[in-house]
């Protein structure tokens, strides 16, 4: 991820986090609950990213861990 990106989404989350203070402490959780919804989402991104990165480089996608039955 590029640098800038990082900045960006920081600055986000921060402001996020900030502005739920008046809310109390369930505010603050639930928006410190927005980083493991972050996580994931960059683990989307990037699963996205290499299946189209296979689609485009039209390589062969293959489940090799199953057993083939000869019929």
């Amino acid at each position: 991820m590029p640098a800038w990106v990082a900045v960006m989404l920081s600055v986000i989350y921060l402001e996020r986090i900030i502005t739920v203070r008046k809310a109390g402490r369930k505010g603050l959780f639930l928006a410190l609950l927005l980083v493991p919804e972050w996580c994931y989402g960059m683990f989307d991104g990037l699963y996205l990213i290499r299946a189209l990165v296979n689609e485009f480089t039209r390589r062969e996608i293959a489940w090799g861990h199953l057993v083939q039955a000869d019929v």
